[in-house]
């Protein structure tokens, strides 16, 4: 009887744990492929939703039996232009038949026979110039994954936001599938391809591990660690495009070697990578770290030990900072490199930067509760650095909706695409980025200033005697939503004009010799002052 009882228990644990692992494999299944369920029969076609020509607005719409009624919305929610269409054989092409303003809308699609559908887009308008300060994380390594069979989509997409590199991954057990020999699978050639064709740069993280070597882990044997600058070296043999990589990710984490995840370890890494790589291929950038938050005690162990010699820049993960922090750790590791480098500074990458739409209390603290709030933090996020010079690239985490939790799936500049829409839909992030980039193109970082206490104002300027100032009051409560009165002096210039970030106009003003006042919120706005007028959004 004991027996039968010990057994019925076993049974019973073997059902709980079974019955757990589907639940759990369907909520990772629920975040990764699609979240959002829709009894419409209609579905929105298009293959992107971001438009680049403000008056060639269109929607391809498939599964209508009858007349579809649509309207396009701005972010404040009012109608910019609505009308009916009627199918042909079930499909349609609604033209919107006037020039759509640069900035963040929405489409509404409806047919009492054949349900509603409602999708963001955004316009923006000619691909800002390169400028590799701008990246942004894609995740085409993960076999089959969101990303890996979207490429061709998403970097010519992500070009045109303004995006001049991506950081992502070939990963080791990829491209050694027995030792020694070396090839590239063909998805991850097709997304290279797809690089070249748009001169999108390449931040190359070798950052993992290979089962022919030290089971697997990040490596530490002599053996290992041979065998991972030799995949290096081939890799960037075989892609000679690529010029930059980064060694190991986060391994501070806890995805580290069997010597641990200490600076020392890692060091053991670096002396036999950097030589090796570096002699093969000077030009090649070199970046070590890639560091899991901040880590100053880490950095000081690294480079007191001598680690500043083995890397052309150091790269860490910020998340979740103030901007005011983002230039107070970038000059204290600095001060660190300077220390052990004989006064000499070296880049810094920002290899992780980013913030979730999320209000789930575990994982990463980087987090907001509205799309505007990710949006402000985006531009955060890439000025601020701006002001320490020793700051040489940020990369945005991440371009798409994707990953096992909440936390982590929200990070991204586009919704992943469901049913009823087949594009990727931006979030107001995506745009403001855009704008961002327009605005500054050409301009270079003058200095940055204290207006009216609380309010920040980062000084741009050309070489046509362009500035724009990028303001925004600090805080420290997300929901403080209050303005300050800030009074700009007199400038001399024929034009002012404000912007907000998703580019919608504030403010224009002719003739601004006299002094002029501007509210400033917790959101980013553009303040330009020039002699000519301004660009039409």
């Amino acid at each position: 009887m004991q027996r039968m009882r010990t057994r019925r228990a076993a049974w019973a644990t073997t059902i709980v744990l079974v019955v757990a692992a589907v639940v759990v494999a369907a909520l990772v299944l629920t975040f990764a492929v699609q979240r959002v369920s829709s009894s419409s029969h209609l579905v929105l076609e298009n293959p992107t939703l971001i438009f680049s020509d403000p008056g060639a607005v269109s929607f391809a719409v498939s599964g209508a039996s009858a007349s579809v009624t649509w309207s396009v919305a701005d972010e404040g929610g009012h109608e910019v232009v609505s009308g009916t269409a009627e199918p042909d054989d079930g499909s349609l092409t609604i033209d919107v038949a006037q020039r759509v303003p640069t900035g963040y809308y929405t489409v509404t699609l409806s047919s009492p026979s054949d349900g509603d559908v409602t999708a963001a887009f955004g316009v923006t308008g000619p691909a800002p110039a390169d400028d590799r300060y701008y990246s942004v994380q894609t995740l085409s390594a993960h076999p089959n994954s969101v990303y890996s069979v979207n490429m061709d989509r998403l970097i010519p997409m992500l070009k045109g936001l303004g995006f001049s590199s991506r950081r992502d991954s070939v990963y080791w057990s990829q491209f050694e599938l027995s030792a020694g020999e070396y090839s590239t699978p063909p998805s991850i050639q097709r997304t290279l391809d797809e690089d070249d064709q748009n001169d999108m740069s390449l931040v190359w993280t070798a950052g993992s591990g290979n089962p022919l070597y030290d089971g697997g882990r990040l490596p530490s044997s002599p053996e290992a660690i041979r065998a991972y600058a030799k995949y290096i070296d081939a890799f960037l043999t075989a892609h000679p495009h690529v010029t930059t990589v980064e060694m190991l990710n986060e391994f501070n984490g806890t995805n580290n070697s069997a010597c641990g995840a200490t600076a020392a370890c890692y060091l053991d890494i670096a002396k036999v990578v950097y030589p090796f790589v570096k002699s093969r291929h000077p030009d090649v950038v070199i970046v070590a770290g890639g560091l899991a938050g901040v880590s100053l005690d880490w950095w000081r162990d690294f480079f007191s030990a001598g680690g500043v010699a083995y890397g052309d820049a150091f790269s860490y993960h910020p998340y979740g900072l103030t901007p005011q922090r983002l230039g107070e750790v970038a000059d204290e590791i600095t001060r660190l490199i300077k220390k052990n480098n004989r006064g000499v500074g070296k880049p810094l990458y920002m290899t992780e930067v980013g913030w979730s739409i999320s209000t789930e209390q575990k994982g990463n603290p980087a987090k907001v509760g509205t799309e505007e709030q990710q949006a402000d933090r985006l531009v955060y996020s890439f000025i601020a650095p701006q002001a320490s010079p020793q700051i040489a690239l940020v990369n945005w985490y991440q371009a798409l909706d994707y990953g096992p939790t909440e936390t982590e799936y929200n990070f991204g500049l586009f919704r992943q695409a469901t049913d009823n829409v087949k594009g990727f839909q931006p979030k107001k992030a995506a745009v403001a980025f855009y704008v961002l980039r327009s605005q500054l193109d050409g301009f270079h970082y003058v200095r940055t200033d204290t207006l009216a206490g609380d309010v920040q104002s980062y000084v741009f300027s050309n070489d046509k005697g362009v500035t724009t100032r990028v303001m925004w009051r600090t805080t420290r409560s997300s929901a403080d939503t209050s303005t300050t009165s800030v009074t700009l002096p007199a400038t001399g210039k024929a034009y002012l004009t404000v912007t907000s970030v998703d580019g919608a106009r504030l403010a224009a003003v002719t003739g601004t010799a006299a002094s002029s006042t501007q509210e400033v919120s917790t959101s980013p706005i553009f303040v330009t002052t020039s002699d000519s007028p301004p660009p039409a959004r």
